[in-house]
């Protein structure tokens, strides 16, 4: 009986290792893999030998990986040093070629590969300059028609100011046509935000394949301490590539002041900037909180805010709220995920959605302390927002591995008393490790002596792609969930 159960559990074991999957072979072993960049549908790596603070990569190797197909769409190969600049869904990429020093002001032209892996030409006229950067975005996003670059006019409105409500804002959209390379710039004059509203006045979120989105953001009562709001009002504002406004939709987060009171930390709208396979999170500062993602595939809109529990109700809350593209109220959810009160500067929010077919993942990470405390991954139904999954790590101790080149390195998380010291795990990792039996049992298996960095990708159908690397031995494995 004892060794029917033995061999009943060895089944199992097997079973859920064989639903990992080699993707494909990268074919880039023995080379440091120093660009790791999932998106979407899509992987594009780069890999090379040498380098370092003053010398050129050598061998460098660009690969564009289409994921639903699972197959290399081109390779690049160079002997000159590259970096990659911008990348699309449609196999289009924008390169730099630097001069040996890889840094700032060392890139020379961009190159624009088209999606076959020809090159089409280069182009930099346009001074990005010219405009704002705006806290927690993107400054340029590459869409399938357009290299787009939108914000405030570097000299008109300053964004670090409140809008009185009495002046425009300026900004200016520089769109620059994939295929033709043609250059435009267009004005853009925002309405003035009326209300007392965050010191942002208007958010860029999200740029699509037809035009983009900002967001402003005002308070009732508007003469309220930050303390005392009880509603806030998120207007969505809709233009096209030609500076035209489309559509504009106005929600509203009421609360129960007797149980809730919005945050003292603020929500990043979307994007992480990458310093090598680092992703960093730059917070913009409000009185409160309140984002809207953009699901532009499944047409819908997730507004959120941060919510901190009042006395008897203690604790910080994420509240979601799903519309579709025509404003009608779907659900509401309120979730407590972590049992204190955080500060400002206390999460590295994966609080913008990972948005899937059935479920939306969800990680805020609370680092209070030097180590990561009672962090919650959890996920919520797309059609009915029943919360699907709450599951906490104890601790979890961010670090930075380096290689023996300074500018090669590894950026995440050690699941301390969990999981070897040796292990290094993304945040998409981290959640899939936790929400995927597979793939808990796949890196459980893994050798506690490797030095190992595991980087993920939850895609929209679910799947999960996770490239393994080993930076020692400079192998590499592909496979997905």
């Amino acid at each position: 009986m004892k060794k029917n159960i033995l061999l009943i559990y060895t089944f199992l074991f097997v079973s859920l290792l064989c639903s990992q999957n080699q993707v494909l072979d990268l074919g880039v072993d023995g080379k440091d893999l120093t660009d790791i960049n999932f998106e979407d549908s899509v992987l594009v790596i780069k890999a090379s030998e040498g380098g370092g603070a003053y010398s050129k990569e050598k061998n460098v190797e660009i690969k564009y990986i289409n994921l639903p197909e699972q197959k290399i769409l081109y390779s690049l190969d160079s002997e000159k040093d590259k970096r990659i600049i911008y990348y699309n869904q449609d196999g289009k990429i924008v390169i730099s070629a630097t001069d040996g020093f890889v840094g700032y002001g060392s890139n020379k032209d961009e190159i624009f590969i088209d999606g076959d892996g020809s090159e089409i030409g280069s182009v930099k006229d346009f001074n990005y300059d010219d405009i704002e950067w705006l806290p927690g975005t993107r400054k340029t996003f590459f869409t399938k028609s357009y290299l787009i670059s939108v914000g405030p006019k570097k000299k008109g409105y300053k964004i670090t100011q409140k809008n009185k409500g009495d002046e425009p804002a300026e900004w200016l959209l520089y769109k620059l046509n994939n295929t033709s390379l043609q250059e435009t710039t267009i004005p853009i004059e925002l309405p003035p935000v009326v209300g007392k509203e965050d010191e942002i006045g208007y958010m860029l979120m999200e740029v699509t394949d037809t035009g983009f989105y900002v967001q402003s953001k005002t308070f009732s009562p508007t003469d309220a301490k930050d303390d005392a709001y009880d509603s806030q009002n998120l207007i969505v504002k809709e233009y096209d590539f030609e500076g035209k406004l489309i559509d504009e939709k106005k929600f509203t987060i009421t609360i129960d002041k007797n149980k809730y009171r919005f945050a003292k930390a603020d929500l990043p709208q979307g994007t992480y900037q990458k310093m090598g396979n680092r992703s960093m999170v730059t917070l913009p500062t409000s009185a409160a909180t309140g984002a809207v993602s953009i699901d532009a595939e499944g047409k819908n809109y997730y507004i959120q805010s941060v919510l901190f529990g009042k006395e008897g109700n203690e604790g910080t809350f994420l509240h979601v709220e799903k519309y579709s593209f025509s404003g009608e109220k779907q659900w509401e959810q309120t979730h407590k995920f972590v049992d204190k009160v955080v500060g400002m500067f206390a999460q590295e929010t994966r609080i913008r959605p990972i948005i899937t077919n059935e479920k939306i993942y969800f990680f805020p990470k609370d680092y209070t302390f030097k180590s990561s405390k009672k962090n919650e991954v959890f996920s919520m139904d797309v059609a009915t927002g029943e919360i699907k999954a709450e599951k906490k790590y104890e601790v979890l101790k961010g670090t930075l591995k380096r290689t023996e080149t300074w500018h090669k390195f590894a950026y995440g998380s050690i699941v301390e008393n969990e999981l070897s010291d040796n292990l290094l795990l993304d945040t998409e990792t981290l959640i899939a490790f936790r929400v995927n039996d597979s793939v808990k049992t796949y890196i459980d298996s893994l050798s506690p002596e490797d030095e190992t960095y595991l980087i993920s990708h939850i895609a929209r159908d679910g799947t999960i792609y996770m490239i393994q690397a080993d930076y020692k031995s400079k192998k590499y494995k592909f496979m997905s969930f």
